[in-house]
């Protein structure tokens, strides 16, 4: 589910989900 948690994001960051990547990858 793409854009739930970061937004609009960079494509290269988009894995299975957003919610899965660490946080460092989320921009948190």
């Amino acid at each position: 589910t793409f854009g739930k948690t970061m937004g609009a994001g960079p494509a290269d960051l988009v894995g299975p989900e957003p919610e899965a990547a660490p946080l460092e990858q989320m921009g948190l």
